[in-house]
């Protein structure tokens, strides 16, 4: 997260130099667009993380229950019904990890195809504005290329805030 901040920090800096209402603009719609999923993915990160908490003790439990008396479950012959327990607590784990790491890495196509429409959108204002072609040519390719470096980051940084948020509970 630290690491990803700092280059978008660089990177901004440098857009800011160029065309800084070019730079606002990226920075309004990118963040926006991150904000409005991290809105809609907060409560499901919440309950997955008290799912994956919950569940992580759960199979300590009864791992610590069937191992401590191997004895009587050996004699008891109830190997099946504390394995049958392990294997749906497991279950269960694995759903909720897999849907913390699908809200985190979902974003990243949505986030790709409206900063396609960003560009476009940036395309055509310029167009509109007096400033001459090989002008324009330059302040959309460092946008151009800015955005290309931008989504991986800002991704990152989003994946590892959905990890953080995903495991608060345990945490």
């Amino acid at each position: 997260i630290i690491s990803s901040c700092l280059s978008l920090t660089a990177i901004f800096t440098a857009l800011f130099l160029i065309n800084p209402s070019v730079a606002l603009m990226s920075i309004i719609a990118f963040g926006l667009i991150y904000f409005c999923i991290a809105l809609y993915s907060n409560k499901k990160l919440a309950r997955e993380s008290e799912k994956i908490n919950f569940e992580q003790n759960k199979i300590i439990k009864e791992l610590q229950e069937g191992l401590g008396d191997i004895r009587d479950v050996l004699l008891d012959g109830s190997q099946e019904m504390h394995t049958g327990v392990y294997r749906e607590t497991d279950t269960r784990l694995r759903r909720a990890l897999g849907n913390v790491q699908i809200l985190g890495s979902s974003p990243k196509y949505l986030v790709e195809a409206v900063g396609i429409v960003i560009v476009a959108s940036i395309t055509y204002w310029m167009i509109h504005q007096p400033f001459d072609t090989g002008q324009s040519l330059i302040i959309l390719g460092a946008f151009a290329m800015a955005a290309q470096r931008i989504l991986p980051m800002v991704q990152q940084i989003y994946v590892g805030i959905t990890s953080i948020l995903g495991n608060s509970a345990a945490l």
